[in-house]
């Protein structure tokens, strides 16, 4: 038949390895060999000699490295993409074959903001026994991220489920209302404004105390009214309690992060009854995959008998 392959013929990239573009991914992911090695627990050698392999093979140089660091080329840029659309279409394939036999199969990818295992209110965990007891055959796979990147992942693919005080509306997700989680200004030990904490602080003092906020937070929710300007910046919650613990800083916490190192006397609220905000976690997933069976059926588990808005 004219224009069709022959039985002999082959694709120059027929039989390629799979493998080596999922290595490549988690390469690009990891923006790395050093950082992928530690992730695959591969040797380096062995990772730069995979990558000369599926260099070789597609004919394309893919990144470069070296004292410079690492980078992607153009090529290597559209290569990711191209396998990572490939997976995603693996994934939902998965899904769909599932979906024909009634048996939810593949792979269910879950984004959350850091620090959220210590909130007595934060279902998550237990959303997670009760899908997987029900869907045992899903793969679960769940990730740490800012509310920005979260919102990212949901409109490329790579997330099904975000978990987030989203602070803004970006086309295209649906968010839910979720939980509520009351943050207080904490000092450390050492700092000026501990020993009258938590009810005696001189507002003056206070006002002239360096901050720390987290990079992705709008200043004006976490700073406070007394006090406009920033000196130190982060990005999780563990940062912040490392600045704050020294002594030099001041920074809003969750009350229930801060529990343990309050109770040791290690830091204190500061006018907690004046000076808190709350942070409302609401879930969010892309419209156009809210009636997928897979993201409808943990939705329908992580959104059952949620706290709800009570800040107390």
């Amino acid at each position: 038949m004219a224009g069709s392959v022959g039985k002999n013929s082959k694709f120059p990239l027929d039989g390629l390895d799979i493998n080596l573009l999922r290595l490549f991914c988690i390469i690009v992911e990891c923006n790395g060999f050093s950082a992928a090695q530690a992730r695959t627990n591969i040797s380096a050698a062995s990772i730069s000699n995979k990558m000369s392999a599926l260099e070789s093979r597609l004919g394309l140089k893919l990144c470069r490295r070296g004292r410079a660091g690492f980078r992607l080329t153009a090529e290597g840029q559209s290569v990711y993409e191209a396998a990572v659309a490939m997976f995603q279409g693996h994934n939902a394939f998965v899904r769909d074959v599932g979906e024909l036999r009634k048996k939810l199969t593949g792979r269910l990818d879950i984004g959350v903001v850091d620090t959220t295992v210590t909130n007595p209110k934060m279902p998550l965990s237990s959303a997670v026994a009760r899908f997987h007891d029900k869907y045992s055959d899903v793969y679960l796979a769940m990730q740490i991220m800012e509310p920005a990147q979260l919102e990212r992942g949901l409109l490329e693919g790579s997330l099904h489920v975000a978990i987030a005080p989203f602070y803004h509306r970006v086309p295209g997700l649906h968010y839910e209302p979720f939980v509520d989680e009351v943050h207080l200004l904490h000092c450390g030990r050492g700092h000026p404004l501990f020993e009258q904490a938590p009810d005696n602080v001189d507002i003056e003092a206070m006002a002239r105390s360096k901050y720390v906020i987290r990079g992705h937070v709008p200043a004006n929710i976490e700073l406070a009214s007394e006090r406009v300007v920033d000196s130190a910046s982060v990005i999780d919650m563990e940062a912040m309690m490392h600045l704050i613990l020294s002594g030099r800083f001041v920074g809003f916490l969750p009350m229930h992060f801060a529990r343990f190192w309050t109770a040791a006397d290690q830091i204190r609220p500061l006018l907690p009854s004046r000076i808190r905000h709350v942070s409302h976690f609401e879930v969010a997933v892309k419209r156009d995959r809210m009636n997928e069976r897979l993201t409808k059926a943990f939705l329908g588990e992580l959104l059952r008998n949620a706290p709800g808005s009570d800040p107390r």
